[in-house]
């Protein structure tokens, strides 16, 4: 790899690197802070969707206000519901701890796309 020089010269170019794409995620980084303090804030990176807002309940989902779930999964709240009821082993109540297990060809969900 070379002299101890270019081995501290790669190193504060690869923090110099991290450091861009940490705050490229949106977190601050100050210039001084140690290479240490880095995981935290890689920790710290938001990831998925943010769902801290999300108001909606199972009943609000299969009543249709979840249409645009349903359409992103080819399918209609009703035949959600009944897929959903054919895992849980239910007959419209929801599940129970003594229904029976579904078989597995119950499992898939054949109107999705």
């Amino acid at each position: 790899m070379g002299t101890i020089a270019e081995k501290l010269r790669l190193l504060q170019e690869s923090k110099k690197d991290i450091r861009a794409a940490i705050m490229e995620k949106g977190q601050s980084v100050p210039e001084t802070a140690p290479l240490s303090s880095y995981g935290d804030k890689i920790r710290a990176i938001q990831t998925g969707a943010d769902t801290s807002d999300a108001t909606a309940a199972e009943g609000d989902i299969l009543s249709g206000k979840g249409r645009m779930v349903c359409q992103l999964l080819g399918t209609t709240p009703e035949a959600l519901k009944a897929d959903a009821e054919k895992i849980v082993g239910g007959a419209g109540g929801g599940w129970s701890p003594s229904a029976p297990a579904a078989k597995p060809a119950q499992t898939k969900f054949p109107r999705l796309k």
